[in-house]
């Protein structure tokens, strides 16, 4: 196998949440900043990046845990109703497994919002470890999720692929010394690959790195 672990970050990646963290953006836009709307460019962007990066740029006066308990009071409407999985994941996930890699998630998401998500979409099997925003003291682009869920695993960073969304999962994984894996099947838009090991159009691409290829 080309690789011993394959980690995941979760929105974006593992579930297609475009929708929800965007509806989550417009409450929060609408209660603490009503005389702005964001783009639609805006709302997209804000699905990948660690909710203290957002909230500094768009909110820096109000604090975290004000605004945090706001977007987890939109999160637990929206969340599950709005968000789903990608087309082919599961038979993928399942190949995955059989093939005898260890998996995680590590995500910008806070635990219990992570645990909900993973149960609801029967996704938490899957997953060998799991990393959230509060098992670290450094978000990504920081590599401490990533090296944590290396750890877990027993296994070393430069043997795990982690497959992502955004720059900041890119970064994570440079920092990290992992090979990255774009999953280029959301409504991000990159003009500089530069780095990156693989583009992944769907879960199908993955699968022929991983199992149709090794």
């Amino acid at each position: 196998m080309k690789y011993q672990a394959i980690i995941f970050d979760l929105d974006g990646t593992c579930l297609d949440s475009d929708l929800y963290v965007a509806m989550n953006y417009v409450e929060l836009f609408n209660k603490f900043h009503p005389e702005y709307t964001p783009s639609l460019k805006e709302l997209v962007s804000f699905s990948g990046p660690p909710l203290t990066e957002v909230f500094s740029k768009y909110f820096p006066e109000y604090d975290f845990d004000t605004l945090y308990e706001q977007f987890s009071s939109y999160a637990k409407k929206y969340a599950n109703k709005y968000s789903r999985l990608y087309e082919d994941e599961l038979e993928v996930l399942d190949l995955i497994k059989s093939s005898g890699y260890k998996t995680a998630i590590v995500t910008s998401k806070k635990k219990e919002a992570t645990r909900n998500s993973l149960n609801h979409f029967k996704l938490d099997h899957y997953m060998d470890v799991v990393i959230s925003l509060d098992d670290v003291k450094n978000a990504k682009p920081h590599p401490e999720g990533l090296f944590l869920a290396a750890k877990k695993l027993s296994i070393d960073p430069t043997n795990c692929l982690y497959v992502g969304d955004s720059l900041s999962d890119f970064k994570a994984a440079q920092n990290a010394k992992m090979d990255f894996a774009l999953a280029y099947w959301g409504l991000k838009r990159f003009t500089n690959f530069d780095g990156m090991k693989y583009i992944l159009n769907g879960y199908k691409d993955l699968k022929k790195v991983l199992i149709d290829e090794k």
